[in-house]
């Protein structure tokens, strides 16, 4: 899935959300916090994705083939290169 399908698909979910909340009269409070939650998830996921096309953009799919094995507790995560410099670029622009 594409981050702007996942951009529309949270969108779609507040307003469902907004919607649902005041039909059933849930108070206005609960109904801003769970909007603030999900516009913050979409601003993320905003960024996120042009971090991640700015990476691909330069590096290609190179990155995604490397990947490191970190054993965390007696249990082993490989997380990609892509997904690091994708981090480490989305700090540096938008921090």
């Amino acid at each position: 899935m594409d981050w702007r399908e996942k951009v529309k698909a949270i969108l779609g979910v507040v307003i469902l959300i907004a919607v649902a909340g005041t039909l059933f009269g849930w108070p206005d409070k609960i109904i801003q916090v769970v909007s603030e939650w999900s516009m913050t998830l979409v601003i993320a996921v905003i960024i996120s994705g042009i971090s991640g096309e700015l990476v691909e953009r330069f590096t290609g799919d190179t990155l995604k083939t490397i990947t490191l094995t970190v054993e965390i507790a007696g249990t082993n995560f490989s997380i990609s290169l892509f997904l690091i410099t994708t981090w480490v670029v989305r700090f540096l622009l938008f921090s």
